[in-house]
């Protein structure tokens, strides 16, 4: 092994060899693989929570772990780390941000009693990680054009195929302290799906063993069958021609999953048939065409060997390399001929999953397997012990624990009453999810099942689940070429963005108003109209629709409107109409007049038409601002050549103000007292912005946000509760029984699809004015400037929304301060104008994130949106400035766990009803790996049990229930 490295690294010191040298030589590839697994590691998350199961008004305490994968220890790459809270919709409940020391840290959040219940997602991830994995985002094309410049829709629709993922039940909150019980009242506008009585179906997916079907060479291929909804089946599989001609046949085995061996005929197009449910249901499915040339991988595994063997067809190679790797390190590297078979030996390899790899002299691969390997043969399902704990403790009772694990290091433990406590799918440990989930797609239910017992089923099972897995983290045309870092390590935080010219357009030029009269008055009884609404949900995107009454005699039938008012007054009616956003040019019109409808288009003129931002050639000078409330602020400049900027963050707690601008000459700093704006808290600025928020700024700044903006839809296991275990013997009516509800919440008494009620005190999200017009003109949706509640109201809806990942559009409804437009008087929406005068917006829409592309949303059926300006009240408002100003999260504090001492404060009336007991992120190990714990009990009995987490100092991965 060593003479291996050896060889690869001198072959790493002449990687500057021509290109044809390059082609000529195997060893060149291994050695390219090995230099990128080494120069370039990749960062792993794991996440330990406190309790499997929240109530609202609770709070999540939580303890991250993050490994790097040339060492597989604590990372020190990375020293700022991203966790966020999503809700069962898929919006953003709170993203934080921590510090990490030895790539630890723990945090908490706090599940406020506005929330609604459902299955929550943590998500974690260091910004190094977001160089990997990332793909683009399913898109209509039309929706690119609501962005300033293709780049800037290009970043947008960025997505990333593996982040650390927990999925969790949020429950309501308890009515009565102490009552527990699991209900789940969804958030109200919300759609009601009836059953469409159609026939069951199978899914039916094939795996080849080494990536693809090659004919006239034996193979192995596996297969996994799932209800649409992705429920495993249990079931058989026959394999034939289309001629009939049986060629395998398998069951299930594990899961819904199976495989078979076949040999492919040439020119022969296969079909499979599933038989579920005691033969009740069948489905057909074709297989993926063989191709006529290519290799064939197969892999045995022993107890500490490897035997692999490679067909091929079609090549002309007489060589062929192999590369074996863990976590983008190379273990073995060796050069195999068709037909051969070599093994592997694996005793000195680490535990986890091994990536078996088979490409020619042009580096092109041509075979590829996972398989998982158990290492040396210490690899437990569980490495920490605890004794002293009682199987029940009573009220108040004090419990003293010792703790063993097999080394020296700092571990978090969690000890919870099981009885309530909730048994989910989703029981991973650091060695389960470092080891194995982590390098899968997806969610695996139970991975524990696969590290309980090693035995010949059990290792079957798992190699079964690594066949049907298409998805590398490590994969080999990244580790063999030069890899492009999008994103830079953060030892601490730091801000990324870009300067443009740019041309200042009014409202009207961004939004393309459609007027259309009805002379019967009804919205829907002219031909006219919904020939035109037909037209316009053939776009993707939000149309905002509007009716109007105006005077058919002052103004003619083709003219086009951003603003039309109707305002009832004594007995008969008064009818305004401006053709601006700022409601200008007001006049009173007579009764008797028509009603227009004006579709507010999602999808701007043709950019091509249109110079609206530009690169900046020339040096541009950047003016920048951190400053906290009663504190001097850190203030800096600097030029920026090619019209992108890199800005270092200074560290703090809670948050700070951030304000930057760019001008063409550099400009003399002024005297604070100088200056006419002010921040919050009688914080003077430096002198260098603007505060008329009406100008337009010199360049079009924005930071760049890296923030993962899409969600991913929930495993059919993900948002389900596991059966209780046979060996548990909880009683049932202590255990929380509940239906297990499905995502979308079926209905089985609703006779046709719709929605709940609208329920103005449930948004799906609130956000302040300031940092909502940030976030668009961050992604490029809207420039620098505010140019009134249309536009914004459109940006809005785009942004959360988006084009739902399928060509159609929705509707789209304004509202200010609660009230629709009808309520609504011209001078009070032009207030709603102007961003000093805006304290939040709300966003309400029955649409949910996770079911993006979903065919429930087409047809008749589309989602709504309302957006709801919240403006100050008693008409204050606030400071605004012509140039960019944020609030910045600082790094976040943890709240204490509430651990009570009973034995120096008398137990009054029963009000501890704790279900986790007791918490420690941080608790230290002694040179022995030993430690003590002491905690006391909650008012009523309990049955304790322990989780146990960490990374030794050496990078031992440590676990215990």
């Amino acid at each position: 092994m060593r003479r291996i490295f050896l060889l690869l690294s001198l072959l790493v010191g002449t990687c500057s060899v021509s290109a044809q040298e390059a082609v000529d030589s195997l060893e060149y590839w291994a050695a390219y693989f090995f230099k990128t697994g080494k120069s370039i590691p990749q960062e792993e998350v794991f996440v330990h929570l406190d309790n499997t199961c929240y109530f609202l008004g609770d709070t999540i305490y939580y303890k991250a772990y993050v490994t790097r994968s040339d060492s597989r220890t604590l990372t020190d790459i990375s020293r700022v780390l991203y966790v966020e809270l999503l809700n069962q919709d898929g919006y953003l409940v709170e993203r934080q941000i921590l510090q990490m020391q030895d790539g630890q840290a723990h945090g908490s959040f706090c599940l406020a009693d506005t929330l609604y219940a459902g299955y929550h997602e943590l998500r974690a991830y260091t910004r190094w990680q977001l160089n990997w994995g990332r793909t683009e985002h399913a898109h209509a094309p039309e929706a690119e054009k609501w962005f300033l410049s293709p780049e800037l829709a290009k970043e947008f629709y960025q997505d990333y195929d593996k982040l650390y993922s927990r999925v969790f039940p949020v429950y309501d909150k308890p009515t009565l302290p102490g009552e527990f019980y699991h209900d789940m009242t969804l958030r109200p506008l919300r759609r009601q799906y009836g059953k469409d009585g159609a026939r069951p179906r199978a899914q039916v997916a094939f795996f080849p063993e080494g990536g693809a079907l090659v004919e006239g060479v034996e193979q192995w291929v596996a297969f996994e069958a799932n209800t649409p909804e992705g429920e495993h089946l249990n079931g058989q599989l026959t394999v034939s021609t289309r001629s009939g001609q049986v060629l395998a046949e398998a069951s299930t085995e594990h899961r819904g999953r199976g495989v078979f061996r076949i040999t492919c005929p040439k020119g022969e197009k296969l079909q499979a048939e599933f038989v579920w449910d005691e033969g009740k249901h069948k489905e057909k499915v074709s297989l993926p065409g063989a191709e006529t040339r290519g290799a064939v991988l197969h892999v045995e595994q022993e107890k500490d060997k490897l035997g692999i063997s490679v067909q091929a067809r079609g090549l002309q190679e007489e060589q062929l390399g192999m590369c074996v790797s863990m976590k983008g390190i190379l273990y073995k590297f060796q050069k195999v001929r068709p037909g051969e078979r070599v093994q592997v030996d694996t005793g000195k390899m680490p535990a986890g999953v091994a990536q078996v790899t088979i490409y020619n002299r042009s580096g092109q691969l041509l075979a590829d397997r996972m398989v998982f390997l158990r290492g040396d043969g210490s690899l437990k399902s569980s490495n920490v012990s605890v004794t002293g704990m009682p199987e029940a403790c009573a009220p108040y009772e004090k419990v003293n624990l010792k703790v063993r694990a097999p080394g020296q290091g700092t571990i978090s433990l969690a000890i919870r009453d099981k009885k309530y406590s909730d048994y989910v799918y989703d029981d991973n440990t650091i060695l389960t999810e470092m080891l194995l989930s982590s390098h899968i797609k997806g969610f695996v239910e139970q991975p524990s099942y696969y590290f309980e017992t090693d035995d010949e089923l059990h290792r079957h099972h798992l190699d079964l689940l690594l066949m049907v897995q298409g998805w590398r983290r490590y994969r080999w045309e990244e580790m063999t070429h030069d890899f492009v870092l999008h994103q830079p390590f953060e030892q601490h935080r730091v801000l990324k963005g870009e300067v443009y010219n740019y041309t200042p357009l009014s409202q009207e030029d961004i939004l393309k108003p459609i007027a259309l009269r009805d002379v019967e008055r009804d919205a829907l009884g002219s031909r006219e109209i919904i020939e035109a609404e037909q037209s316009a949900r053939g776009a993707a995107g939000p149309k905002l629709l509007e009716t109007f009454w105006i005077s058919g005699d002052e103004i003619s039938a083709d003219s086009t409107y951003s603003e039309l008012e109707e305002r009832p007054q004594g007995s008969g009616k008064t009818f305004y109409v401006g053709r601006h956003s700022l409601l200008r040019n007001m006049r009173v019109l007579p009764a008797g007049a028509m009603r227009y409808n004006v579709i507010y288009s999602s999808v701007r003129r043709d950019l091509a038409q249109e110079q609206f931002i530009k690169p900046v050639t020339t040096p541009v000078h950047l003016y920048a601002e951190y400053t906290q409330p009663r504190q001097d602020g850190v203030v800096g400049d600097m030029v920026v050549e090619n019209g992108r900027f890199t800005l270092d963050v200074p560290n703090f707690d809670s948050f700070c103000y951030f304000f930057l601008s760019a001008s063409k000459d550099r400009k003399a700093r002024k005297n604070k007292d100088a200056v006419g704006g002010q921040a919050e808290g009688d914080t003077q600025l430096s002198g260098d912005f603007v505060t008329d928020a009406n100008a337009y700024p010199e360049y079009y700044v924005r930071v760049q946000n890296f923030y993962p903006r899409f969600v991913k839809p929930y495993n059919y296991y993900q948002a389900r509760l596991a059966p209780l275990p046979e060996s548990e013997q909880i009683p049932q009516q202590t255990y929380f029984s509940i239906e297990r509800t499905d995502l979308r919440e079926i209905s089985v008494s609703a006779k046709r699809r719709g929605l709940r009620s609208f329920n103005i005190n449930k948004p799906v999200m609130t956000m302040d004015a300031i940092d909502a017009f940030n976030q668009l003109s961050d992604a490029g949706l809207c420039p620098a400037w505010y140019s009134g509640s249309i536009a914004f109201s459109m940006q809005l809806a785009r942004m959360t929304v988006g084009d739902m990942g399928i060509r159609r559009s929705y509707d789209l409804e304004r509202r200010w301060n609660d009230e629709p437009l009808v309520s609504q008087t011209p001078d009070l929406m032009a207030r709603y104008n102007h961003l000093q005068n805006l304290d939040a917006v709300q966003i309400f829409t029955d649409y949910s994130p996770r079911l993006e592309g979903d065919a429930d949303f087409e047809g008749s059926d589309q989602p709504s949106l309302t957006v709801n300006f919240l403006r100050f009240t008693n008409d204050a408002a606030r400071n605004t400035w012509r140039d960019r100003r944020y609030i910045l999260p600082g790094y976040n504090v943890c709240e204490d766990f509430y651990q009570p001492d009973y034995s120096k404060k008398p137990v009054g009336e029963p009000t501890d009803y704790r279900r986790t007991l007791y918490w420690n992120p941080n608790l230290q190990l002694d040179d022995h790996g030993r430690a003590e714990v002491h905690f006391y009990n909650n008012a009523r009995q309990t049955q304790p049990v322990v989780s146990a987490e960490g990374v030794l100092s050496d990078g031992v991965l440590v676990s215990g229930k």
